[in-house]
């Protein structure tokens, strides 16, 4: 099922931008200064009855940000429908175009060398091809929390919205959520029942960086690949049921310090951690209820030192509502005993069950997911992948 879609005109004129929208703004405009990129609004009117020096149509606004020469709007201009989550449908970002807004006038201490090189920096970051939205739902939220707003940490462009949500709320139809993840919606029939699988990861947008370049805890307590996956089983009456899983690099101040040796060179601060890790569980706890955190490294040699700081920390984690568990992967699974995982899913068991998923049926909840397994191992990658297909 296609939902209606959503289509922006963005006209120019000498002073101002104005955005309107194809739907759900009523006669509201966005109006933005060309010269501050002050963002305001203003209803229809014979102020905007002169012709524009130029218009553009875009998908969606993803928002604005200043550079040295003023400000420049960012447009998703190509879309690509990949799935729906119940009646919504959801598109993958195609293209994106960014656009000056600011006036020709030069601001003193101009680069222009500079200006073409963040404008480059930010093309080339848009170009990703792994952000999706949805005009009727809110992607940065699981199923269960569609009713708690958008999610801080998932809401990858809020940096460029927000000047639009001080102008005009977080709810407007200006306002378009846009996540950095995975997507995928495949049909599926079993037993003459068919439905929809969804699959949904969702980025963090805090802590952003490369592999070995960026790791653990901030001082804010956000971590270093983190991510929030969703599988969902969507069927055609409105029944849904969806099951959220959490990875994450282990919340302490540690590095990776390349050298000239195969092996980077492992620091660890576990004094300067405490406050991080306590900051970052706690932050879990708030948004998931109850957190069991699953580290996947080995307990011996190289690796050593992270688990026993991981372990310490959770000692000091007095909270009932967090629990840990701490599973060698690579010794209980060696010679590719792959089935010895079924030990770790054993441990879970209670805890997992316990935790349920979240079940909605004619509209109405049946239950809700009380607790999340967050799963770790030095990248948050292969062995996280495996124990997490093995939850899912």
């Amino acid at each position: 099922m296609v939902t209606a879609q959503q289509t922006f005109k963005v006209s120019f004129y000498p002073t101002t931008v104005t955005i309107e929208a194809s739907r759900g703004s009523s006669d509201t405009h966005l109006v933005v200064d060309r010269t501050t990129g002050q963002v305001t609004t203003a209803s229809s009117s014979p102020a905007f009855s002169a012709s524009p020096l130029r218009t553009l149509s875009a998908h969606g606004i993803m928002g604005l940000i200043n550079l040295q020469r003023g400000p420049y709007v960012v447009l998703i201009t190509g879309r690509e429908a990949v799935g729906t989550i119940g009646s919504s449908t959801v598109y993958r970002v195609s293209a994106t175009r960014v656009v000056r807004v600011a006036d020709d006038r030069t601001p003193s201490g101009f680069d222009a060398a500079d200006e073409a090189t963040y404008v480059r920096l930010l093309e080339n970051a848009l170009q990703t091809p792994s952000f999706y939205f949805s005009y009727d739902m809110d992607l940065t939220c699981s199923l269960q929390r569609q009713d708690s707003g958008s999610n801080d940490v998932f809401f990858f462009n809020k940096y460029l919205a927000e000047p639009i949500i001080n102008a005009v709320g977080s709810q407007s139809v200006f306002v378009l959520p846009v996540i950095h993840g995975f997507f995928a919606c495949k049909p599926v029939e079993v037993r003459g029942t068919r439905f929809n699988y969804v699959l949904v990861t969702r980025r963090g947008r805090y802590r952003q960086g490369t592999r070995y370049l960026s790791r653990g805890a901030d001082a804010e307590g956000h971590v270093s690949n983190y991510a929030e996956t969703e599988q969902i089983v969507d069927f055609s009456s409105g029944d849904q049921m969806a099951y959220v899983q959490v990875r994450g690099s282990i919340p302490i101040m540690w590095a990776q310090v390349p050298n000239m040796h195969y092996v980077p060179e492992l620091r660890i601060d576990v004094n300067a951690s405490h406050e991080r890790f306590q900051t970052h569980m706690t932050r879990m706890i708030d948004e998931y209820n109850e957190v069991v955190a699953v580290n996947l490294i080995n307990k011996v040699k190289y690796e050593k030192p992270m688990g026993d700081a991981f372990a310490a920390l959770s000692a000091q984690m007095k909270s009932p509502q967090y629990h840990y568990v701490h599973f060698d992967f690579h010794k209980e699974c060696s010679r590719m005993r792959w089935d010895r995982i079924s030990l770790l899913m054993d441990e879970l068991s209670s805890l997992n069950t316990r935790f349920g998923y979240y079940e909605k049926k004619a509209s109405h909840v049946q239950r809700q997911q009380l607790g999340v397994v967050r799963t770790n191992c030095m990248d948050c990658l292969d062995r996280t992948n495996v124990v997490q297909s093995e939850l899912a």
